[in-house]
């Protein structure tokens, strides 16, 4: 690749060369112990072996799977998935359901207390009319028993007359 540094100074390019494949070792090895780390593969792998010596023993004990899962239909999977999202889900919302229905309960309560206290407000104001418009009929009758309506006008009568008298 380089005849002329390989030629005059080979234990310069082989040199080199040792540098270069030394960092991208260094580089593939760290990176390589980061996914490691970040997949944490390890615990994935014993996970597998778990899983393979278990479906082992499961064979040799003679015990089969009731249904291989590759053969399950995609509804019953995915919904084998969200069930436990799904309680929970569930499990949350009763008890919003459970919380809004109390409040709701004690809101109705406090309404019917202020219903039956406009009730009461109103039954007192329609006696209040009554009694105001007793008390009109009474001044009504008598003023017009006593004749009294009858003087009040014949006053303003003679007062407006001399009151043109006066300005003539």
């Amino acid at each position: 690749c380089f005849p002329t540094p390989s030629k005059y100074a080979p234990q310069t390019l082989t040199s080199i060369w040792q540098q270069i494949t030394s960092k991208v070792e260094a580089s593939a090895k760290k990176e390589f112990e980061e996914i490691m780390i970040e997949r944490d593969v390890v615990a994935g792998l014993n996970e597998l072996e778990r899983l393979v010596a278990e479906a082992k023993n499961r064979k040799a004990a003679g015990v089969e799977a009731k249904e291989p899962p590759h053969t399950l239909p995609p509804e019953r999977l995915y919904l084998a998935h969200l069930a436990p999202y799904l309680k929970q889900t569930e499990t949350e919302l009763g008890a919003e359901l459970q919380r809004l229905q109390s409040d709701n309960e004690e809101l109705v309560e406090a309404i019917q207390g202020q219903k039956e206290e406009t009730e009461l407000l109103i039954g007192g104001l329609e006696a209040f009319i009554a009694d105001l418009e007793r008390a009109n009929d009474l001044m009504n009758d008598e003023i017009d028993g006593n004749g009294i309506r009858k003087e009040v006008t014949d006053i303003e009568q003679e007062l407006q007359a001399a009151g043109r008298e006066a300005k003539i």
